[in-house]
């Protein structure tokens, strides 16, 4: 079962990573689409959102650092509103020890450049399946 995580707030108002049901995505001819998400745009010909930077410094899950794990992967997608920030992150891959949690923190944290439509508009859609490699450094 795929985990699915959406910003929640604390007490003081910073926004937090909550665990959501899955949504349902639905695969045609290869290719996800967002249907079922209310809201969410069919992006036929037009461009889908973009990380604004390759390096994430994400922080090593606890998890993964205990059980002395060096490396570790996850493949995470992001729902990207009009102002480019992040409402969704989905867990494609998780290759345990923590690594997916940490990886949608770490995603949710981060400013996208919205999808275009056709015309130029920007609208709110998932950005391509994002992989995110952990390597623990050793001092």
């Amino acid at each position: 079962m795929r985990k699915v995580y959406t910003p929640g707030r604390d007490r003081s108002g910073a926004p937090v990573v909550v665990l959501t049901p899955p949504l349902t995505v639905h695969f045609v001819r290869g290719k996800a689409t967002t249907a079922s998400i209310p809201g969410a745009v069919q992006l036929e010909g037009a461009h889908p959102p973009q990380l604004s930077h390759s390096k994430w410094g994400c922080p090593y899950p606890k998890g993964a650092d205990k059980n002395a794990i060096d490396r570790g992967t996850a493949i995470i997608r992001v729902y990207v509103e009009l102002d480019g920030s992040s409402r969704w992150a989905q867990v494609l891959y998780d290759s345990g020890y923590g690594f997916g949690s940490a990886a949608a923190q770490c995603a949710m944290r981060r400013r996208y450049a919205p999808a275009k439509d056709s015309s130029g508009t920007p609208v709110a859609a998932w950005t391509p399946p994002i992989t995110i490699r952990f390597i623990r450094q050793r001092p």
